[in-house]
């Protein structure tokens, strides 16, 4: 009776975890696909995506780089170069793959925590992730889809897609490095210096909120006796980011005379207090509604608690912080904002799969409706003007 017990329990835990590779190339190839298509009306003039293309048009040399937020520009050239493909054509398939990376990387996420899932609900919900939008119902009727709102699925603009990329690669592999201690992992090691280095390249806005978030986390541990880690870790993320962005704030506000430095001026760029926090609930209903089902099942898990740590720092920098001079209407950090919001949803829904679905559905229908606007969102280009609803 007893061994046959034990052969029992030994085949149960023994019993080969399914392969969550065909999960994830499911999920990279239709992200690749559905979400790289609404760009394409993006391509015509003026739009931040034609301006952007055309400044990698006129990069022939280095002295032509006269932004400190070059990546994006550089990868057009590069795809040109190696393949042949326009520059629209290039930017396109800079945009799908930074989709596709997304959409993977949170398949690998879900498949890793939760090994059994059906691979149909893994591409599911890593769509949805990416889909799910702000609630724009209150000024749908105005054909105002975008001002005044914390968008997490900014796309219009492509330095924002590729910056949504590296800050979801920066987070997990700060996860797996940090908060998970899989700290010997190589891959870890080398993936977040890379990913904080491209990440200043393309677009700082996620780094201004993510190093003192995580800096803080690391002299937390330093004080409480882990400080040959907290080094070690310290090493990895803030060194080479201070490097890039202490170099890039130079260009940017010392080097031609034409920046001004930074000010404080809350709410200054979202048309005044009143008018953010009056569209706010639409913006961040899923994520809310979440939160009241974590706190009631107790479910505390580091990587969310850090994630909506670097949400309440982002949003303080976003909303509170600008660009003196010529570029201050231009809501530069205001991208911060938008990422740190995006990075709240994906965790969120992650987390949630640990939850039961009778204890989680409210908060599943909560993503639907922001999946729907979502689907609104990213096919309003094909259907309005453009500049009509943005």
């Amino acid at each position: 009776m007893n061994e046959t017990w034990y052969n029992m329990i030994k085949q149960s835990t023994n019993r080969p975890r399914p392969s969550n590779a065909p999960a994830v190339w499911a999920s990279a190839v239709a992200a690749a696909v559905i979400f790289s298509a609404p760009m394409i009306p993006y391509l015509a003039k003026p739009t931040d995506l034609w301006d952007h293309i055309e400044y990698a048009k006129a990069i022939h040399q280095l002295s032509d780089i006269a932004s400190p937020h070059f990546l994006f520009q550089i990868l057009l050239i590069a795809i040109s170069k190696v393949t042949h493909l326009s520059y629209e054509a290039s930017a396109i398939s800079v945009i799908s793959l930074c989709y596709s990376s997304m959409a993977a990387l949170i398949a690998v996420r879900l498949t890793t925590s939760f090994p059994h899932l059906d691979g149909l609900f893994v591409l599911a919900v890593s769509l949805s992730a990416l889909m799910a939008s702000h609630i724009f119902l209150q000024t749908a009727l105005s054909l105002n889809f975008y001002y005044g709102y914390i968008v997490p699925i900014v796309y219009h603009n492509p330095t924002q897609v590729l910056s949504k990329a590296l800050a979801l690669a920066i987070m997990f592999s700060y996860f797996a490095l940090v908060l998970d201690e899989r700290g010997n992992w190589a891959c870890w090691r080398t993936l977040l210096p890379i990913g904080i280095i491209l990440s200043a390249i393309a677009k700082p806005s996620f780094l201004i909120a993510f190093l003192p978030c995580a800096g803080a986390v690391e002299l937390y541990r330093a004080a409480t006796g882990s400080w040959r880690t907290a080094a070690r870790n310290l090493a990895l993320i803030a060194l080479p980011a201070i490097c890039v962005l202490a170099l890039q704030y130079r260009l940017t506000f010392n080097g031609d005379g034409s920046g001004g430095g930074l000010a404080f001026a809350p709410f200054l760029v979202y048309g005044g207090a009143v008018n953010l926090l009056v569209k706010l609930p639409g913006s961040l209903f899923f994520p809310l509604v979440a939160a009241i089902v974590f706190l009631r099942e107790r479910y505390y898990a580091p990587n969310l608690l850090f994630t909506w740590f670097i949400y309440i720092i982002g949003m303080i920098i976003s909303v509170c912080i600008v660009e003196a001079g010529p570029r201050m209407m231009q809501g530069n950090f205001a991208w911060t904002g938008q990422t740190v919001t995006f990075l709240l949803y994906v965790e969120s829904t992650i987390c949630l799969t640990a939850i039961a679905w009778d204890r989680s559905w409210c908060a599943w229908g909560a993503l639907a409706l922001h999946v729907l606007f979502g689907i609104i969102w990213f096919s309003a280009a094909f259907f309005m003007p453009l500049g009509t609803f943005l």
